[in-house]
Formats: structure tokens, C-alpha cells, sequence
């Protein structure tokens, strides 16, 4: 629905419909229906345009984000796309062909694993929004004092329970504190690998080089890269559940 939307909303269609309805108006009747029928057909076409369909699903992805910092960091890495891809509409001929096959497949692939990884890191933060670890460490430390003046066996059996209870909450938000930051240093290590693309891009258009030996070895260091962000992201699965974030989803 949303690409449909688009489609319809391009300003060169609006632009041509709202001609026809005043020429159809002013001038002649029949020019209202001639615009109309081109309207559809090029909401049609753009409809089956893939550009248009990566836009709408990027749209959608960076809509999903509303953590102020991982925001900017996912707006950071959308103008180095943005980048890359302006590099790539330089090239031309046989380069051209080998990049966006590659390197142009790889980087939007990369640019899709920086918004996975923006939305768990989005979604911890809110899930730790919720612990006061101060209040945790204050609780702890009552607990602690309760345990000492306890002489009940049951009762101390309680509370050492308890106690093992929160500090386990406690020691599962520092380590999620750490995801954060892993995460978000993976989102600035797309963004720089990005950068880099883009300046290899520009180099392999100035120097002329072999077009299909440069571009593959460009993707596949982010073939490589993608790789690894895959990899991590099991990791980072595996420590969220057992910190018992991914109950709170």
C-alpha cells in the first residue's frame, strides 16, 4: 500500500493530473480523460519501478527507528548510501555494470543490517529504560542487612533467593549496557566501511582499472562484512535471551 501511495503521490504525476483536470476544464473535456489514463499508467510503471520499491522499504525500516541515538546514526549511514550511490550513477560502461551488480548489491545489503541492528539496540534501550539499577543496588543492600539479622533458616533461605534474583537482574543490565555499545560501534563501522566504498568507487572510475577484478574485490569485502554482521547478530540473539530481554518483546 505504501509503494501505491508513493507511486501515486510522485510529483511529475500529480503534476500531470492537475493539468488535465484544468485543461479538461478550461479548454477541452476529452484532455481530462487523456491525462487521466496517462496518470494510471505511470503510477503503473512506477509501481514496478525497483527503485521506487527500495525507497518505500527503506522509508519503512528508518521509520521503525525512533531512538534518538541510533537514529542519528542510521541517518549517517543513510547519507553514506546515499553517497555510494551517487559514486555509482558516475560510472558508466562496463564498470558501471560490474559495480551495481556487486558492490551496489552488498552495500544496500549492509545498509538493510544496520537497520536490524539499530532496532534491537533500540529495543534495549527501552527494555533498560525500565530498570533503576540505583534502586536495584539500594534494594540489594536492605536485603543484605535483613540477611544478617535473620536467624529463621527458611526465612534467610528466602532471602538469599531474593537477593540472587536481583543481583542477576542487576549484572543482566550492565551486560545489556555493553550490547549497546557493541552495537553501536557496528553501526559506525558500517558507516565508515561505506565511506570507504564510495572513495573506492571514485578511484576505480578515475584510474580505469579492471573493472571486473576491482569490483569483486570491493564486494566482497563487504560480502565479508555482511558475513560478520550476520555472525554477530546471533551472538547478539543468544545474549539477549539469556539476559531475559527478548520476554519483554
Amino acid at each position: 500500500m505504501d509503494l501505491l501511495l508513493r507511486a501515486a503521490f510522485q510529483p511529475l504525476l500529480i503534476a500531470v493530473l492537475v493539468a488535465s483536470i484544468a485543461a479538461g476544464t478550461l479548454i477541452w473535456l476529452p484532455l481530462l480523460y487523456v491525462g487521466i489514463v496517462v496518470y494510471v499508467i505511470g503510477v503503473v510503471m512506477a509501481v514496478r519501478d525497483p527503485s521506487l520499491a527500495a525507497k518505500a522499504r527503506t522509508a519503512e525500516l528508518s521509520g521503525r527507528i525512533s531512538s534518538r541515538a541510533f537514529r542519528g546514526m542510521i541517518q549517517e549511514i543513510e547519507r553514506s548510501q546515499r553517497n555510494v550511490d551517487e559514486a555509482l550513477g558516475q560510472t558508466s560502461g562496463v564498470l558501471a555494470q560490474r559495480l551495481q551488480e556487486t558492490v551496489g548489491v552488498q552495500s544496500k545489503a549492509l545498509v538493510e543490517q544496520a537497520y536490524t541492528l539499530a532496532e534491537k539496540g533500540q529495543f534495549l534501550e527501552q527494555y533498560l529504560s525500565q530498570v533503576n539499577e540505583q534502586q536495584l543496588q539500594n534494594e540489594i543492600k536492605q536485603l543484605d542487612m535483613r540477611i544478617a539479622q535473620t536467624t529463621d533458616q527458611h526465612t534467610l533461605d528466602q532471602f538469599k533467593e531474593t537477593r540472587k534474583t536481583m543481583v542477576a537482574r542487576l549484572n543482566n543490565a550492565r551486560s545489556l549496557k555493553t550490547l549497546i555499545e557493541r552495537i553501536s560501534a557496528q553501526l559506525q563501522n558500517i558507516d565508515a566501511n561505506l565511506d570507504n566504498v564510495r572513495t573506492e568507487i571514485i578511484r576505480l572510475h578515475a584510474t580505469g582499472v579492471d573493472a571486473t577484478m576491482a569490483s569483486e574485490q570491493v564486494a566482497r569485502h563487504l560480502g565479508d562484512l555482511n558475513t560478520d554482521m550476520d555472525a554477530f547478530k546471533r551472538v547478539l540473539d543468544t545474549e539477549m535471551v539469556e539476559s531475559g530481554a527478548t520476554t519483554r518483546l
